[in-house]
């Protein structure tokens, strides 16, 4: 194909009729979502869009608003969430984004205490290992689903790590579900059931706070 052919084939098809009219919408549609039709509306080629890392607190917003979705609409994740769900994410999410984009990118924006906000949450609503597992499957999975990159894997390792922190705070001990060589779920559905248990072998020790997992980050 010429130049000049490759440059027309980028150009909507000319207007004539109504039919035309609807050819070329047709086109633009495509266009704009990456397809190239043929003026009669044939598919000629797809271009995927790249999945990038995740870079900034934008991102983090994006991931946990997603992420949220999913937890809210969660049968298993439903009791522990009640309050939220009521409250609206709104009410939670900079705290969230503030823990994510200092775990993630170090920007020392949380100074909570997140042990103090789960023993709380475990007196209303006491949290066994299924939470923590159905947690990590929904977890690894909207990352996978969103993101690709060394961020988007620490974001994984991170959440492993402290999902079982707090599960050893909570319950006095580990629970082998939390135990698998790698981050298994990271290509689970978020329909799986919570048996096809998902963390990080030989996860962090006790911990308090965002500034302790984050300084266990990614250790040899």
């Amino acid at each position: 194909m010429s130049q000049r052919d490759r440059a027309d084939a980028d150009l909507p098809p000319p207007l004539t009729t109504r039919h035309d009219a609807a050819v070329q919408g047709h086109w633009l549609t495509a266009r704009l979502g990456k397809r190239v039709l043929r003026p009669g509306g044939a598919e000629l080629a797809h271009e995927p869009l790249a999945i990038t890392d995740l870079a900034n607190r934008a991102d983090v917003e994006k991931l946990l608003r997603r992420f949220y979705g999913q937890v809210f609409a969660d049968d298993i994740l439903a009791e522990p969430f009640t309050e939220l769900r009521a409250r609206g994410l709104e009410s939670h999410l900079a705290v969230m984004c503030d823990f994510w984009d200092t775990v993630l990118f170090r920007a020392g924006l949380y100074h909570g205490n997140a042990m103090v906000v789960h023993r709380q949450l475990d007196d209303r609503h006491p949290l066994c290992v299924n939470h923590f597992v159905r947690w990590l499957q929904l977890w690894n999975a909207t990352v996978d689903e969103m993101y690709q990159g060394p961020v988007a894997e620490r974001a994984k390792i991170q959440a492993a790590r402290i999902a079982k922190s707090i599960h050893r705070r909570l319950r006095g001990g580990d629970a082998s579900q939390l135990d698998v060589s790698s981050v298994a779920s990271s290509h689970c559905s978020p329909h799986m059931h919570p048996q096809s248990a998902v963390g990080i072998e030989n996860a962090s020790g006790v911990i308090d706070n965002v500034a302790m997992w984050r300084s266990k980050e990614l250790r040899p």
